[in-house]
């Protein structure tokens, strides 16, 4: 091979090299935003930004807490307002989400761990104009039943559609589609089926929670250990993804962490855990380089 070819043999591989490592995100390393107070906030189990309200996080308790949704300041990690889900009952909430349904934005509380008989429950709230103390009415629910009885992830993509994750002791974990079209307020129970496992990163009681990103390109999935980072290929699935190798983004180990969100601009992501014992911090990952635009 001449000198020239080599050349152009290293700068195609230079290029190819830039191209991949310009594709990975970095972020900081956890900045504390303050303490949740754990006396109303004992056992945050979900996690997800507002779309209408910047800098507003919306958190919820675990397993036989009241049917209550908090709005905590994403600043300084107080609490604004507490929301009374009126039309829910918290058997076993494990997660939240927000996004669109047409013009609008709402809540999508899940009911799916193991705490209560199936079939399981999403609820659909309005998300609130104004963040104040308020009871909100559930706008609809959707039913379903899945193998995997216990499950602590909850996501929704920019087509309403919604994904589960489950969460088992002694086999890999389970990611699923559960399809929305036409089965919101019916009464009829959707059958989930599992679609694509995390084998390499499964250990006992995992995964706990997850977000996908408002443009739909990014998602994120909680391990106690890990926050795993997947960037969707254009046409890919959500399914399709995790069967492949994820990013390992920073995280900031915590006594019960099971909440993970992106910011409202995708700008960065936030972990909470429970704790009855001392407040809990709040912790947020600066994006530091951009793919998301």
């Amino acid at each position: 091979m001449d000198s020239a070819m080599l050349l152009r043999s290293y700068l195609l591989g230079s290029l190819l090299c830039f191209a991949l490592v310009a594709c990975d995100p970095s972020f900081s390393d956890a900045i504390n935003k303050g303490q949740v107070n754990h006396r109303q906030i004992p056992e945050a189990s979900g996690l997800a930004a507002s779309r209408r309200h910047p800098n507003i996080l919306y958190t919820h308790n675990d397993k036989g807490g009241q049917n209550r949704i908090f709005a905590l300041n994403a600043t300084n990690s107080h609490i604004q307002a507490t929301f009374t889900i009126s039309g829910a009952t918290n058997k076993d909430w494990e997660d939240v989400a927000v996004g669109t349904c047409g013009q609008e934005t709402r809540l999508y509380i899940g009911d799916i761990g193991d705490g209560g008989p199936e079939p399981h429950t999403i609820y659909r709230v309005k998300e609130p104009a104004e963040i104040r103390d308020q009871t909100l009415q559930v706008d609809s629910k959707l039913l379903y039943e899945f193998s995997d009885e216990d499950s602590e992830t909850l996501m929704i993509d920019p087509n309403e559609e919604l994904y589960i994750a489950s969460k088992t002791d002694d086999e890999p974990s389970w990611i699923a589609h559960v399809p929305t079209s036409g089965n919101w307020g019916t009464g009829n129970v959707v059958n989930v089926q599992r679609q694509a496992n995390f084998t390499r990163y499964t250990s006992k009681k995992n995964p706990v929670g997850g977000d996908i990103s408002p443009d739909g390109t990014e998602m994120l999935i909680k391990f106690k250990e890990w926050v795993l980072y997947y960037k969707l290929a254009p046409g890919e699935s959500y399914v399709d993804a995790v069967k492949r190798e994820p990013l390992v983004l920073p995280y900031h180990p915590e006594p019960r962490g099971e909440s993970v969100c992106w910011s409202h601009d995708a700008n960065g992501y936030f972990t909470l855990s429970e704790g009855k014992k001392a407040d809990q911090p709040l912790y947020f990952y600066r994006r530091e380089s951009a793919t998301h635009d």
